[in-house]
């Protein structure tokens, strides 16, 4: 059992005492929402709705962002890493070399995302938007809400659900690197509709070229929702499918280094380098999902079930460069392998709300549980051959070199919970929230194929708590206070397991709203315990003697009149290692800037051509200065990228076009190593059409 210290207790007791155990989807929220925000309302104990609701537990006092479908449209995004720039204080985490999503908040990774109410696929998967709603990112650590996530935040995807009125709408596109996309999303209700039974079918086949890469591009996506609503509510099916032969792009390199304690020097980046077999090595990866939900409306409350299972199989060889061996060369690595992999999850929750003269209390009760298995078998050789970074060639490679190793991993990781949450309203001006929950996770694994130990198991308490208070005059203010926790691996040298990594988060933050201009400004701290290193005495056991701390002022606004609308936002944060795994380390982490920024200009556009009028977009994202290395040797330098969107309205239809990257930068758009950097694209233009029907 996992030791609270002396402030995590005190609130944790207060949390027990004081009946503030958090439901986010409350009406009072709308009133206290950060600008950017969209809020989806949802009130627990009345009729069930084939909504989503809002991120569940989340709480007051706490920093949501949502993005809803249309944000994805408008900038032709293809993926969530599209739309960071939006994000406050978000950059590009390249998770196994980008082909899964990953994002950057508050200076932590997050690799973890959810779909509803449970984890999304967590191997090698990127989530297409034709199966989005919105996308809905919390700031800071939402492990009483969800379960074990990243200190930084947490991620979650609605997915698209069957509408009352049939409706259908395809669109087509076409852009740069001989890309091509095809989608195809129908809904309505099925028959004649009076027996409740409604459909969502969607279609999306994608093709083209990764950038300077040259690199396939290939995905192919295919989504099934029934869903049948009766008096007292709703049982809902969803079924996923989806195919792609996008190869590992592995990324370029950084080919100089400085001295640790030394001023950094400036990165110098290999550019638009192919550090990967010409035209990439076979890939082909399969993914299925199945996600049931049951919502049914009693008189004194609603019960929810979710059930999610998935599976992928991925067989692949992987050809490229392992590591650098001097500012010139890089060693090889080859990899041919079959990846079998599935995944289980279940929540049951109950909602019910209290209401007394003074105050309304929406609650919730709920236990999950989490099941990952993974069985990996093939054979590489890591550094068979050397390979030049200015002209590298990695043909010797194509029928894999004369020596290779087995290389073996089957994992199993287990994870239950139970959790009780609250939110209070209190009157029309305060809204109190917190959440308790009780998380115990147990990781098996065998690497040589001799039978699954045990190397990870840990139980902790989570919590959070938190107040948003309305104050005259358009001013209002929130606070809250929350504890998570991460898995570890490894035993010490008297073989007990490594405690799980523990992290805190403080936030504050001030808003206001006076006619079209509605900003807030927001501070916070979080501090990570329990970070994992080689123990000195015995390298084959480990210690938990790492320490971090991120401190940082995030800023947005929003101003709209008419059919203007400007929206802009900066973060500013400073990392520090209070507890160092290394002498070497330097006080910066790896890939996190120091400031970020965005702005986003709308405004309607007429033209001669179009009777109605259209809109245009400008958007620019901000990122300052990133190490490229721990030690903090080397600068990768900042970039500001400029993007354009043009949306048109014609007979019933919508064209569309954009460039991202119109001004044709170089930048680093994601960077964990000298040897670990991926390339921002270099202009790219989409167009297309949209009907509907």
């Amino acid at each position: 059992m996992m030791r609270l210290h002396k402030g995590g207790r005190r609130v944790v007791r207060l949390a027990l005492v004081v009946p503030a155990f958090v439901t986010f989807a409350a009406a009072a929220a709308e009133r206290v929402t950060p600008p950017t925000q969209t809020v989806v309302v949802t009130a627990p104990a009345d009729a069930a709705s084939s909504a989503d609701p809002a991120l569940p537990g989340a709480g007051a006092g706490r920093s949501i962002y949502t993005l809803q479908i249309d944000e994805w449209e408008n900038w032709s995004a293809l993926r969530l890493e599209d739309l960071a720039g939006l994000l406050p204080g978000t950059v590009v985490e390249p998770a196994n070399a980008g082909l899964s999503t990953a994002l950057k908040v508050r200076g932590f990774a997050i690799t973890r995302l959810h779909y509803g109410t449970l984890p999304d696929i967590q191997r090698m998967h990127v989530r297409d938007p034709v199966t989005i709603e919105r996308v809905e990112v919390l700031g800071g650590n939402a492990g009483a809400a969800l379960g074990i996530t990243s200190p930084g935040g947490a991620i979650r995807y609605v997915g698209k659900r069957p509408e009352p009125a049939s409706r259908v709408r395809a669109s087509a596109q076409a852009g740069s690197n001989g890309h091509g996309r095809i989608t195809l999303d129908a809904t309505g209700p099925v028959g004649s509709g009076e027996g409740g039974l409604r459909y969502r079918a969607l279609l999306a086949v994608e093709d083209g070229r990764q950038d300077w890469a040259d690199l396939p591009r290939r995905r192919q996506t295919g989504m099934l929702v029934v869903e049948h609503a009766y008096a007292r509510g709703v049982f809902g099916l969803d079924l996923q499918a989806q195919f792609n032969s996008t190869p590992f792009s592995f990324g370029t390199v950084v080919t100089n280094r400085g001295v640790p304690g030394a001023p950094a020097q400036a990165a110098n980046v290999a550019w638009d380098r192919l550090l990967v077999l010409q035209g990439g090595a076979p890939a082909d990866r399969s993914y299925r999902q199945a996600t049931a939900r049951w919502d049914h409306r009693f008189d004194s409350g609603q019960l929810r079930v979710d059930l999610s299972a998935a599976r992928v199989h991925r067989n692949e060889t992987l050809i490229g460069y392992w590591t650098l061996v001097s500012a010139d060369e890089v060693s090889s690595y080859y990899t041919d392998y079959e990846d079998d992999y599935e995944q289980q999850g279940g929540r049951i929750e109950w909602l019910t709300t209290l209401r007394t003269p003074l105050v309304q209390h929406d609650l919730r009760f709920g236990a999950d549980a989490y099941k990952q298995k993974f069985l990996f078998e093939g054979d590489q050789h890591i550094g068979a051959v050397v390979v030049p970074i200015a002209a590298p060639d990695f043909s010797p490679l194509v029928d894999g070199p004369p020596e290779r190793w087995p290389r073996y991993n089957d994992e199993r990781l287990t994870e239950q919970s139970m959790w009780v949450a609250d939110q209070v309203r209190v009157g029309d001006a305060a809204v109190v929230s917190g959440a308790i929950r009780r998380q115990r996770y147990s990781i098996d694994s065998d690497r040589v194929g001799s039978g699954r130990v045990r190397v990870a198991a840990a139980e902790a308490t989570t919590w959070s708590i938190g107040v948003d208070q309305a104050l005259a005059s358009g001013w209002s203010l929130w606070a809250s206070r929350a504890a998570g926790m991460e898995p570890n691996r490894g035993v010490t040298i008297s073989g007990d397991f490594l405690p799980a990594q523990r992290s805190w988060l403080s936030e504050a933050g001030l808003r206001w709203r006076r006619g079209p201009l509605n900003t807030s400004m927001a501070v916070w701290r979080i501090d990570l315990t329990n970070l994992a290193m080689t123990d000195p005495t015995d390298r084959t056991a480990v210690i938990a003697a790492g320490s971090r701390r991120v401190n940082g002022i995030e800023w947005q606004a929003r101003w709209q009149t008419g059919d203007v609308r400007l929206d802009a936002h900066a973060t500013t944060l400073s990392s520090r290692h209070l507890v160092k795994t290394s002498s070497s380390l330097g006080e910066r982490f790896v890939g996190v800037p120091d400031v970020t920024a965005g702005l986003r200009l709308e405004w309607p556009a007429g033209t001669p051509w179009f009777p109605q009028q259209g809109r245009f977009a400008l958007a620019l994202a901000a990122v300052g200065s990133r190490m490229g290395d721990a030690a903090n040797t080397v600068r990768v330098p900042g970039y500001v990228r400029v993007d354009l969107a043009w949306r048109q309205p014609w007979r019933g239809h919508e064209w569309y076009a954009g460039v991202r990257n119109a001004g044709d930068i170089r930048y680093v758009a994601a960077v964990t190593a000298v040897d670990d950097v991926f390339q921002g694209a270099r202009r790219e233009w989409l167009a297309g059409i949209r009907l509907a029907r």
